[in-house]
């Protein structure tokens, strides 16, 4: 072999050992810009789960000081419970108005929820505080069904599914910071929400006929609730 030759060869074997080199840093780069990456989501989804849980415990003395309370926490819940007396009495809700009563500008199925659960208990403000309590909770749940039923095919679907749900709830609580903290209390607007989110559940993931009717069924109730339902409704 001459001394071109040599040199020629020395030149490819330098080529190729930088290439390789190159490819290998490019190849941990990738690796470990992966690694950070999911490190940082991973540490996301940690700390909104604990924020998230961390206020719904301590929320719940104070959900449940505002739901023991014997009288008016806010001034239309003096208002539901007379709806629910007047359908007690057999008198209609949407009759003329007069000075001993004035409906609501709201459409009555949450009140006679109230009023058919009342029949199995004293009436009193904690009855439709429970439903909204629940429907919150429920709100949370449907949610975290969805997720679940979305991501199915993952490993964590299951955990990733729960921690929604939390988050969900947590989120609702948080709106009481921003709208007057009335969510919780004999009103129609947390029990509303739980009728349209399990309606527009049903109607995404059901796939047949009693499914649609079950939807439109949910979808109808949440309208009877509050009758902005009526925007989701013609958009679902």
């Amino acid at each position: 072999m001459n001394a071109c030759e040599s040199s020629s060869l020395s030149d490819r074997t330098k080529l190729t050992v930088n290439l390789m080199n190159l490819f290998t840093e490019k190849k941990a780069g990738r690796f470990f810009s992966a690694w950070s990456g999911q490190i940082f989501l991973l540490t996301l989804l940690f700390c909104t789960f604990v924020i998230s849980f961390y206020t719904i415990i301590k929320f719940i003395p104070f959900l449940f000081s505002r739901f023991t309370y014997p009288a008016d926490l806010e001034w239309m819940e003096g208002g539901v419970m007379t709806h629910i007396i007047e359908i007690g009495a057999g008198n209609s809700l949407y009759r003329e108005p007069s000075v001993d009563f004035i409906p609501f500008a709201y459409t009555p199925f949450y009140y006679y929820v109230s009023y058919a659960v009342s029949l199995g208990f004293k009436l009193s403000y904690q009855i439709p505080r429970a439903i909204s309590l629940i429907s919150i909770v429920g709100t949370g749940a449907i949610i975290s069904v969805i997720i679940v039923r979305v991501l199915k095919p993952l490993r964590f679907a299951i955990p990733l599914g729960i921690f929604g749900g939390i988050v969900a709830i947590f989120l609702i609580l948080l709106d009481f910071f921003f709208t007057g903290a009335f969510l919780d209390l004999a009103r129609v607007d947390a029990f509303f929400l739980f009728l349209l989110f399990a309606g527009l559940a049903v109607l995404i993931e059901g796939k047949s006929l009693k499914s649609t009717v079950f939807s439109g069924l949910l979808l109808a109730c949440a309208f009877w609730t509050k009758q902005t339902a009526f925007f989701f409704i013609i958009t679902a």
